[in-house]
């Protein structure tokens, strides 16, 4: 991917920010995009949504599919320009540089006498960051540069005094540039580095194939792992630790056979399991293979433009737009356009509409009844309202959209808005149209294949991975159980209800708690 975000070399990474498919109607991840990255689909009230079959020219910038430029976005009025916006994390901070990378191609059929031409301005500038950018027909343009210095930054496509026709946009990309730690590799011998120690946030550690470090771990190292604060994976031989944590070097193997055996004797119970339900229901019709046609068009890579990069704003594009390059300033206006980009904030009415009223409910639990709606994109959605007379009371609601919020991952459920209008209190999570695993196991005429359930425990074992591994802080479900575990129509697991759900700090023991939650049956016995 370096060959393709140039930005990303020995100096500094990307940190993935949001990545937007304008005007589409749904989510785009692999085989659409080669590449395996997830476009999210994305339109604003105040757009008009345009598309084309026509496929697009190959990218060979950036490797926008093809899928992702034939959907657009263009205001309603020449006058109106068109604005994103976004705004940090909490855990951030003004000093953040952000990389933005704008994608625009021309879908519609231009007669001669039109223009289509726009600038492009940033955080509120009256002098333009790129001038005249006309977008070529069926040709993938880009147009980057880095912003920092702001709690909220902005970007604004204004059609020129020349333009007969409003700007447009195909898609959007944000990253976090983040600094390299400057730490040394180490190609010969040698003894680790002592500056890892500094890296107080470090919980996984693998240094398998770097056999020719056989010396000494540092202090620090050996006192976290010790303390189990630290994973270390090796291959080879392993380095060696000083005399006086000699037993450290054997508890790490012990913990790595621990923790082998437990998985396979799990898979064998597995296994025993689903051959012992094969004989009981070998006559029984089995499920057919679930249908792989995603009905999305094959798809050609697309690109345009050379770099240009000025010292001052760092900034380049896709076509033959002119540069200015201005100082950063605070931006204007009343936020229109405002882009949350992890979620959206429903009303009490808008809901109304998405559920028609809240008709068709599909599933009632602790927290409320769950209604399948749409959105005005045509996608489908579950609403999952609450009840006044819930057990789970407000701490878990908000509990639950504060973790879905800061969570990406394809086998847990995504959340896509929230509502707290007054009495009404709501959660919008993307739409599974297979139901839960405990209705598959329980009610399901056709049971599901040997296949179908190792898939089923993988994929919702990865979101658990997820959960306890890869967050910052990490998660612990407490209250993970079949009817928890979502299907869609493929069959993939996601992980869904993290009301009960809790962050935990490695480096503290603040996470233990007393509380017993969670469902009976499913608890630790213990």
């Amino acid at each position: 991917m370096t060959t393709i975000y140039t930005d990303a070399n020995a100096t500094q990474s990307l940190v993935y920010f949001a990545r937007r498919n304008i005007g589409a109607s749904h989510r785009l991840r692999y085989p659409d995009d080669p590449y395996d990255r997830y476009w999210r689909n994305y339109t604003l009230n105040t757009w008009t949504n345009i598309s084309t079959t026509s496929t697009f020219d190959p990218d060979t910038d950036f490797g926008t599919p093809s899928i992702v430029m034939q959907t657009a976005a263009i205001t309603s009025s020449i006058k109106q320009p068109l604005e994103l916006s976004w705004t940090l994390y909490d855990y951030q901070n003004k000093t953040t540089v952000f990389l933005v990378i704008l994608h625009y191609g021309e879908i519609e059929d231009i007669s001669p006498n039109d223009l289509r031409e726009f600038d492009i301005f940033y955080n509120g500038r009256a002098v333009a960051l790129f001038t005249s950018i006309v977008p070529d027909k069926l040709y993938p343009g880009w147009a980057t540069y880095s912003s920092t210095g702001y709690d909220v930054h902005n970007v604004s496509l204004k059609a020129t005094s020349n333009s007969t026709l409003p700007p447009l946009l195909n898609a959007f990309e944000l990253y976090v540039i983040t600094p390299a730690t400057g730490i040394p590799t180490y190609s010969a011998d040698g003894d680790f580095p002592t500056s890892l120690d500094q890296l107080s946030a470090l919980t996984y550690l693998d240094v398998t194939g770097n056999s020719k470090i056989s010396t000494t771990l540092p202090s620090g190292l050996q006192k976290r792992i010790q303390e189990g604060k630290l994973t270390f994976r090796f291959g080879g031989a392993p380095p060696a630790s000083s005399p006086s944590n000699r037993n450290d070097k054997k508890k790490i193997p012990v913990v790595i056979i621990a923790v082998v055996g437990v998985v396979v004797l799990l898979i064998a119970a597995a296994i025993v399991a689903a051959v012992c339900l094969k004989r009981h229901n070998n006559n029984q019709i089995q499920l057919p293979k679930p249908n792989e046609n995603t009905g999305s068009s094959p798809l050609t890579n697309s690109y345009a433009g050379n770099y240009v990069y000025s010292p001052e704003a760092n900034v380049s594009h896709g076509n033959n737009a002119a540069q200015n390059y201005p100082n950063i300033s605070k931006p204007n206006g009343s936020g229109e356009g405002m882009l949350n980009f992890e979620n959206r904030q429903f009303t009490y009415n808008d809901l109304k509409k998405i559920t028609n009223s809240f008709q068709n409910n599909i599933g009632t639990g602790g927290f409320g009844s769950v209604y399948v709606g749409t959105l005005e994109n045509g996608t489908q959605v579950a609403v999952k309202r609450r009840s006044h007379s819930s057990s789970q009371g407000v701490k878990e609601f908000l509990a639950e959209a504060q973790n879905l919020t800061r969570v990406h991952h394809k086998n847990l459920v995504s959340l896509i808005g929230y509502c707290m209008d007054e009495d009404c209190m709501a959660l919008v999570y993307e739409y599974m149209p297979e139901g839960t695993l405990q209705d598959k196991l329980a009610h399901n005429a056709r049971p599901l294949t040997w296949k179908q359930r190792v898939r089923i425990a993988y994929e919702s074992a990865l979101g658990l991975e997820y959960l306890h591994k890869l967050c910052n802080p990490p998660l612990i479900h407490r209250d993970v159980k079949t009817s928890n575990i979502l299907l869609n129509a493929n069959l993939e697991a996601k992980i869904a209800d993290f009301g009960l759900s809790r962050a935990f700090n490695n480096d503290v023991r603040s996470h233990v708690s007393t509380a017993i939650v969670g469902t009976p049956g499913y608890l630790d016995p213990e």
